[in-house]
C-alpha cells in the first residue's frame, strides 16, 4: 500500500480500513469465505464518524482500525450486542456455506454505528488497555517454506530457533507445522508433524518438490509485550483478534493448545537485548534461525541497521537464517527496500501501490558469505502465497 508522508493519523487509519477491505474481499485467490466480514466492518468504519473518534483516541502504532475491530468482537463474543451479533458468521457452524450475501445486509452501517454509541466507554477501555496481536498459524507454514528452501543443500543437522516479537509464541511451532496447498499436496514436511496449514499456491513457479525441514532442537521467543496464554480473559482478548470465522478460530485455538504443550516461554524484552542472550546457550556452530512476521516492519531505519548489524556478528561465529514476512516496504518517505534491505524493482514497488501484500524474505550469513533474496509474495493473512524464487 502506498505511504502518505503528509497524511493525518485519522487519515492513515481510513485509507488503512479501505485497504484492509480490498485485501480481505480478495476470494478470487482464496477461494474462501474467510475475511468477507471483516471486509465489511472495515468498510463501516471508514465511513462512520463515531468511529473516526475511536481511531483518534490511540496512536496510529496501535493500529487503532484493527484495535476497534477486536474490541467490537470481544464485547460481541461476551453476548452483549444480538443486533450486531447476527452479522458475525456463526451460521458457519452448522457446515453450511453461505455468502456473507445472504447475511450482510444494507442495515449493516447502522447497526454498527448503534453499536459504537452504546459501547463507546467500553471499547475506550478495551483499546486503552490492549494491543491488536494476530499472528495466524498460516504465517508459520509460510516460513516452514521459507526455511525448507533455504536448508534444502545445508548439512542435516539441528538447529535452534529465536521468533521476535513472538505475542503469543505460535511462532515458536516451525519446524512442526507442514504446508498443504489447496489440492491436498504436502509442499513442505516436518520430521515430526504436529499439524498442517493449506493454502493456495499462485503463479506458475513451485517450491522445489520434497522439502523437508530441518530438526529445531532449541527454541526461544521474546515480545516487547508478551501475552499470558494461559490465562482465559487475556485468550478472549486475542482470539478475538483473529478473522471471525470459523476455521480461522479452529486453526488458531489447536495452534494455542500446541502451544502451551510445547511450553516455550516467550520472554519479555527488546530484540537488540535479549537475541545475545539466547545465542550464548546455544552449542558452538549451532546454525540459529530467527524469524519475524510483521515485527522489522516498525522499527526505524536505524534500528534496521543494527538488528541486521547484530546478526551478522553473529553469522560469524555460526550459520544464522533471518526470514521474515512483513509488507514490501516499511512505511515513510523513503519506500523502495525490504527490511532486509533488498532494493525492489520497479514492477513491485508499482505492484504495492495497488495492492496489499507481503513479502518473504531469507537472509543468510554462512562460511563468510552474506544472501538475501525475496522468495515469495503472499496474502498478509495467509490465503494465498506466489513463490518468485528462482
Amino acid at each position: 500500500m502506498e505511504s502518505n508522508s503528509e497524511q493525518t493519523p485519522l487519515e492513515n487509519q481510513i485509507s488503512m480500513c479501505e485497504l484492509l477491505a480490498t485485501m480481505l474481499e480478495d476470494a478470487s485467490h482464496s477461494d474462501s469465505q474467510e475475511g468477507f466480514f471483516m471486509a465489511a466492518l472495515m468498510r463501516a468504519f471508514a465511513s462512520d464518524s463515531f468511529a473516526h473518534r475511536l481511531f483518534e483516541s490511540q496512536p496510529v502504532i496501535k493500529q487503532p482500525a484493527l484495535l476497534l475491530a477486536a474490541a467490537v468482537k470481544y464485547i460481541v463474543d461476551q453476548g452483549d450486542s444480538e443486533d450486531l451479533g447476527k452479522y458475525y458468521p456463526k451460521y458457519l457452524l452448522s457446515g453450511d456455506v453461505i455468502s456473507p450475501e445472504q447475511v450482510l445486509d444494507d442495515n449493516f452501517p447502522v447497526v454498527v454505528q448503534a453499536f459504537l454509541v452504546k459501547h463507546e466507554v467500553k471499547l475506550r477501555s478495551l483499546m486503552e488497555a490492549h494491543w491488536y496481536q494476530c499472528n495466524p498459524p498460516q504465517r508459520v507454514a509460510q516460513l516452514a517454506v521459507g526455511l525448507a528452501y533455504v536448508t534444502q543443500d545445508w548439512p542435516d543437522e539441528p538447529m535452534a530457533h529465536i521468533d521476535v516479537g513472538s505475542a503469543t509464541g505460535i511462532g515458536t511451532l516451525l519446524g512442526l507445522v507442514e504446508f498443504i496447498d489447496k489440492d491436498g499436496a504436502t509442499i513442505v514436511k516436518a520430521r515430526d508433524p504436529q499439524t498442517c496449514v493449506s493454502t493456495l499456491l499462485l503463479g506458475d513457479k513451485r517450491p522445489p518438490a520434497d522439502l523437508v525441514l530441518p530438526e529445531i532442537k532449541e527454541r526461544f521467543a521474546l515480545d516487547l509485550d508478551p501475552p499470558d496464554i494461559h490465562d482465559e480473559k487475556m485468550l478472549a482478548w486475542l482470539r478475538a483478534c483473529i478473522l471471525p470465522d470459523v476455521d480461522s478460530i479452529k486453526r488458531w485455538n489447536k495452534a494455542i493448545e500446541l502451544t502451551k504443550e510445547k511450553g516455550v516461554r516467550v520472554q519479555k524484552g527488546n530484540a537488540m537485548d535479549l537475541i545475545p542472550v539466547f545465542e550464548a546457550k546455544l552449542p558452538p556452530g549451532r546454525p540459529l534461525v530467527l524469524t519475524d512476521t510483521y515485527v522489522s516492519l516498525f522499527m526505524t531505519e536505524d534500528q534496521l541497521v543494527t538488528f541486521r548489524e547484530l546478526l551478522a556478528v553473529i553469522g560469524k561465529r555460526r550459520p544464522v537464517i533471518w526470514l521474515s514476512i512483513n509488507a514490501p516496504m516499511p512505511p515513510g518517505p523513503v519506500g523502495d527496500h525490504t527490511t532486509s534491505g533488498i532494493v525492489l524493482d520497479d514492477s513491485v514497488i508499482a505492484r504495492e501501490k495497488k495492492e496489499s501484500f507481503a513479502t518473504l524474505t531469507a537472509t543468510t550469513w554462512r562460511n563468510g558469505i552474506h544472501t538475501n533474496e525475496v522468495l515469495a509474495f503472499m496474502h498478509p493473512v495467509g490465503f494465498w502465497i506466489e513463490w518468485i524464487a528462482q
